[in-house]
């Protein structure tokens, strides 16, 4: 896919928009891997810098290429009872992949964990069911011990209030 600009969105949804992606992004060598068409290598690379360099993805991308997540985002009755709109606030993106990821097609990861962070000297260390597991930390979350975090495919995507 040719790269498309679009304006930017409003400044209090690029936060939620670079959220999006965060989640999405760990789905995207899998997708590049296994032959996704709608996952070239450039996209992959593309996608990659944004993440890496907290840059404002572009959202045409981002759609096109997790459309099964975007489609469930759209759909997510529980954020639509709860208030929130599908619109990219930082809001309604946390809320999705905390409470309504469950699509299939792209990752089909049912549940997204909320972890308590117990080291931060290295790696990312958490309590997954009862064992302390080390994760990578591949977005450099501001973290401390105490912190709670959100993991997809066993990454830390955000830091959570709860």
């Amino acid at each position: 896919m040719a790269f498309t600009g679009i304006p930017a969105p409003p400044e209090t949804y690029k936060e939620g928009v670079l959220l999006f992606s965060r989640y999405a992004f760990v789905c995207a060598e899998e997708k590049l891997l296994r032959g996704d068409k709608r996952m070239s290598r450039w996209d992959f690379d593309w996608l990659k810098m944004i993440v890496e360099k907290k840059c404002q993805p572009n959202v045409v991308l981002l759609v096109y290429s997790f459309s099964n997540a975007h489609k469930s985002y759209q759909e997510c009755q529980l954020c639509r009872e709860s208030g929130f709109r599908a619109d990219f606030s930082r809001q309604s993106v946390s809320y999705h992949w905390q409470n309504h990821h469950g699509h299939t097609g792209d990752c089909a990861v049912k549940i997204v964990p909320i972890v308590s962070v117990i080291d931060t000297t290295s790696n990312l260390a958490v309590v997954i069911d009862g064992k302390i597991v080390c994760l990578p930390n591949i977005y450099n979350l501001d973290l401390k011990k105490g912190d709670k975090v959100s993991l997809h495919k066993n990454l830390p995507i955000e830091k959570v209030d709860e």
